[in-house]
C-alpha cells in the first residue's frame, strides 16, 4: 500500500499519488483520514484527485497556494 511506502521512505519526495476521489484514500473516519493525507504531503509527495468537485484537483506541500485545478 502507498501508505506504507510512505511511512518507510520508500516513495520519494516529488512524487504524484493520483487518486480517483479524496475519499479513495482510506475507509478510515475523517480524523484517520486527515492524518494520513498529511503524512503523505508532508513527506512530499503530490495527491491528485480525479473527480472531486467534477475536475482534477492537486494537493502540494507548498501551503502557500490554494489546490490547483485543471478544469
Amino acid at each position: 500500500m502507498a501508505t506504507q511506502l510512505v511511512r518507510q521512505g520508500r516513495i520519494e519526495p516529488g512524487s504524484v499519488l493520483i487518486v480517483e476521489s479524496l475519499d479513495r484514500l482510506s475507509r478510515e473516519q475523517v480524523l484517520e483520514t486527515q492524518a494520513l493525507f498529511l503524512l503523505i504531503i508532508n513527506a512530499g509527495v503530490t495527491i491528485v484527485t480525479l473527480v472531486d468537485l467534477g475536475r482534477d484537483l492537486l494537493f502540494a506541500r507548498d501551503a502557500k497556494r490554494p489546490p490547483r485545478t485543471s478544469a
